[in-house]
């Protein structure tokens, strides 16, 4: 999907399609990297479109936040009413990741092998 090395410094990401899923590598502030769906799930539509740098992830329509992790932090108006927040449902998908020489790759199979026994 690309090179840890397009995603040097924290908050930095680029957006990428597998198959038709649209999805995003952010380095976040401990230097790791994540790989997170991009769609907005209520209204399917992308939070961002492009390469860019972040502090935290915004979607456009609702002003919903989250953190480099993909969980959501804050939703505008959500708990005025004072119902509690179901996080969990607003909450940016996690795919599974991993690099090898450089390159990062994504897999949706939870159980297949990891790439380090790999010669």
């Amino acid at each position: 999907m690309g090179r840890a090395t397009d995603i040097p410094n924290a908050g930095e990401l680029f957006t990428f399609d597998v198959g038709t899923d649209a999805l995003f590598a952010i380095r976040t502030r401990d230097g790791g990297i994540n790989v997170l769906s991009i769609v907005c799930r209520p209204r399917n539509m992308l939070w961002f479109e492009g390469p860019g740098t972040v502090r935290r992830l915004s979607c456009a329509l609702h002003a919903w936040d989250c953190n480099m992790e993909g969980e959501h932090v804050f939703a505008p108006g959500m708990t005025d009413n004072g119902a509690s927040v179901d996080h969990k449902s607003v909450c940016l998908p996690k795919i599974r990741a991993e690099g090898w020489e450089g390159f990062l790759f994504v897999n949706h199979d939870l159980m297949a092998p990891a790439f380090h026994p790999w010669p």
